[in-house]
């Protein structure tokens, strides 16, 4: 046998009773064990315990000392596991579990469960439209703004794992939408004033699929995974050439205000025809300035696009300080938005404390559900065809 694969504590065993002329027989009669006990042992079936180890200690004295044994065993039994073990399969799953956030993908029903560590990258890799190789596993947007993203907002990060693989489910469901094809200039010339016409009823957020739908541009709803904090992107299925606007929500909080404030910011990354934008909870977070100006110019130009600055701010100075229910409703009724839009943008600029009338925030997530091409949020997870 050779060395580097033969257990010594055995080899030791053997030559003490070699020296001691004792048969198995005679040395289970010393321990007061079953011959079959050292029969084990020396043929390597049974492991040599501490209480044995003392006991052969005892037996054939320091030159057979019990720590020395048990540490000639455990190297032994160490040296098999990593020679024999499952150690490739622990490597290539915790390898996996570094790319992507496994058992919540499971969950969600995004990949099937596989104990078959093969079929689970295989699985793994058609989800993320990638080679059967797991080293070539990468971000699916190859762009200069995603890899700003990367290094400023941490998207490798282990939360990352959760947003990279929330992208790659939005991209998923996005191919499963039907839409027109876009015409930037007729989304900016007709598009947005369409849209802006929902904005003033609750049914509006219904509607909005559909009319996204009607100027090129597709919206999927896809709950964001746990320890993110993702609000919704922008993005292209086909970046070069600037088809197949994609926008996406996590409906994080499921109100009114927080409905229209997202797909606000996102339209207009998709009216400057930003690469990629994945909006998380804080813009402070970002360090790069000039992803930094692409998310602040989103803002504001989204804030302007549901209620003007100027015409918010003039609102706010006359009723210095006495803004109540009636002069929501009626400011609300002359911007053409819903109310509970205006209480969440007063709210947001702290013009009133988030504590009033956050009743006229009301809930949407249903009804944004119900219209969209959606996953998470309890419902079973929609199926895509795929091959690898």
């Amino acid at each position: 046998m050779p060395p580097e694969i033969t257990n010594l504590a055995v080899e030791c065993v053997k030559e003490a009773m070699r020296l001691a002329n004792f048969t198995q027989e005679t040395l289970a009669d010393l321990l007061g064990r079953p011959q079959s006990v050292i029969s084990e042992i020396l043929n390597e079936k049974r492991a040599i315990s501490p209480e044995l180890a003392v006991e052969l200690e005892v037996v054939f004295g320091p030159k057979l000392c019990g720590e020395v044994l048990l540490t000639l065993q455990a190297k032994h039994l160490l040296h098999l596991a990593r020679t024999v073990g499952k150690k490739d399969d622990i490597r290539t799953k915790a390898r996996l579990q570094e790319e992507f956030p496994i058992l919540e993908m499971e969950k969600r029903g995004w990949i099937p469960k596989c104990s078959d560590v093969g079929e689970k990258v295989r699985e793994v890799l058609v989800f993320a439209r990638q080679s059967p190789h797991l080293d070539q596993i990468i971000p699916p947007f190859e762009s200069p703004a995603f890899a700003r993203q990367s290094a400023t907002l941490g998207y490798l990060s282990p939360c990352s794992r959760s947003s990279r693989a929330w992208q790659y489910r939005v991209r998923e469901l996005a191919e499963m939408t039907p839409a027109r094809e876009f015409d930037h200039d007729r989304f900016v010339a007709e598009g947005l004033s369409e849209l802006r016409k929902l904005v003033r009823i609750a049914k509006g957020v219904a509607e909005v699929p559909q009319m996204l739908a009607k100027y090129g541009i597709r919206l999927v709803i896809v709950e964001h995974l746990d320890k993110t904090k993702l609000n919704g992107a922008a993005m292209w299925l086909d970046l070069e050439k600037e088809k197949m606007p994609v926008i996406a929500l996590t409906l994080r909080y499921g109100k009114i205000d927080n409905f229209w404030f997202n797909l606000a910011h996102e339209l207009q990354h998709i009216r400057h025809r930003h690469t990629l934008s994945i909006d998380s909870e804080n813009m402070e977070d970002i360090e790069d300035p000039s992803l930094l100006q692409i998310e602040e110019e989103a803002e504001r130009d989204g804030s302007n696009w549901l209620i003007p600055e100027s015409r918010l701010r003039s609102f706010i100075e006359r009723r210095a300080g006495r803004i109540n229910d009636e002069s929501i409703l009626a400011f609300a009724e002359i911007a053409n938005v819903h109310p509970g839009v205006l209480v969440g943008m007063l709210h947001h600029i702290g013009a009133i404390p988030y504590t009033k009338f956050s009743k006229m925030k009301i809930d949407v997530r249903k009804m944004a559900l119900m219209s969209s091409m959606s996953d998470g949020f309890g419902q079973p997870a929609a199926k895509a065809r795929k091959t690898l």
